[in-house]
This record gives C-alpha cells, sequence and structure tokens, in this order.
C-alpha cells in the first residue's frame, strides 16, 4: 500500500500535478449562462402560493432571494439573512438577528420592517414583527422546525413595490418576459461571495 502511494505521488509530481501547473488557472467572472427550464415561471415571486412549487422554480428562486435561514447539505441549519436565532420557551415564538449590511438588487438597504413584510405576505398566519435589529415571528402553535421552515425557498425575502420585485440574493432580474424568458445578472455587491 505505501508502495502504491510513493508511485502515484512519483507520478504526479513528475506530471506537474502535485507542483501546482493547475495553480495559476482562476475562474472566469461574468459571462452569460443559458437555461432551459421544463417550465416556465409566471411569477417569480417567492410568496405567490398560486404559482406551482416546481424543483427549477426553487432552484430559480435561491438565485434572486436570500432567506433568513440556508439548510447545509447534512441538514443543519447555518445562518442566512438571520446571524442567529432563538426560540421563546414553548417554541411558539421566535427571535431572527438579522444580518448588517445587506441591499436589495436595487440598492436600497434591507431593513427588519421589509423583512417582516416580506414574511406576512410569504404567511399571513404569522405574526410577524420588526423589533431593533430582529425579526420576532409569533406561530399560532408551537413550531420547533420554524428555522427549518424560513430555509424554505417561499420564504425568500423580497421587496414588492411599483410592480417590481427586488431580492437581495447573488443575482438580480435584468430582464423577464413571463412565461418566456429571464435575464439574470451576477451582483459585484452581494453580501455573501461574489457569484461566478
Amino acid at each position: 500500500m505505501k508502495l502504491f502511494g510513493l508511485l502515484l505521488l512519483a507520478i504526479a509530481s513528475t506530471t506537474g500535478l502535485a507542483t501546482g501547473a493547475f495553480a495559476g488557472t482562476r475562474p472566469r467572472y461574468g459571462g452569460i449562462l443559458r437555461l432551459t427550464l421544463r417550465e416556465a415561471p409566471t411569477s417569480l415571486d417567492p410568496g405567490n402560493s398560486l404559482q406551482p412549487e416546481t424543483q427549477s422554480l426553487r432552484s430559480l428562486s435561491r438565485l434572486v432571494f436570500d432567506t433568513l435561514v440556508n439548510v447545509d447539505v447534512h441538514g443543519h441549519s447555518r445562518a442566512g439573512l438571520a446571524t442567529s436565532w432563538q426560540a421563546e420557551p414553548g417554541n411558539q415564538r421566535w427571535r431572527f438577528n438579522l444580518r448588517h449590511g445587506v441591499t436589495f438588487h436595487d440598492g436600497t438597504a434591507v431593513s427588519p420592517d421589509a423583512i417582516a413584510a416580506s414574511l406576512r405576505t410569504a404567511n399571513p398566519n404569522w405574526k410577524v414583527f420588526a423589533t431593533g435589529d430582529a425579526v420576532v415571528i409569533e406561530c399560532d402553535v408551537a413550531t420547533p422546525t420554524l428555522p427549518a421552515i424560513v430555509a424554505l425557498p417561499r420564504y425568500g425575502i423580497a421587496k414588492r413595490s411599483g410592480g417590481g420585485l427586488k431580492g437581495t440574493g447573488p443575482f438580480a432580474i435584468d430582464h423577464w418576459e413571463p412565461g418566456k424568458k429571464l435575464t439574470l445578472g451576477a451582483r459585484d455587491d452581494y453580501w455573501e461571495d461574489a457569484p461566478l
């Protein structure tokens, strides 16, 4: 086994794999990404309950709209627009502490009031309000899985104004013809990492 490992190391070093021959290769930013979806969405609004929820629409929504919480590949909740969260005893009332410095695609700052309004649109049964730098969600019943629920794409944070729709995600809507064509542009000022 050790001999095989040494032999593999020798081959890798002579072919340049171990010396970083590919280290000079960097990702290319910009360009155009073209996708074809089986079902063209008629609405991009994550809170639109009339739009059938499909895998392609969920994936598309994640490009444009961030959620308070993200779920990793192992099913663990991690910070999104909320940096931390905590439930009061009984798991009926939750407080989500918000990330600072996040903007909508039009450059306006994301406020606790804007997040609360977006969540109220997505779920009218919740009582959602802003308090300081946080958002509080009160449910009718105990909801111990609320962080995983607000990680769903339908709870993507959207600013709805003047018939337009702005998100906080890594891509902004440049042009959209409902049911036909959608053009997204990468954001250089995205709060997490610049998209490729």
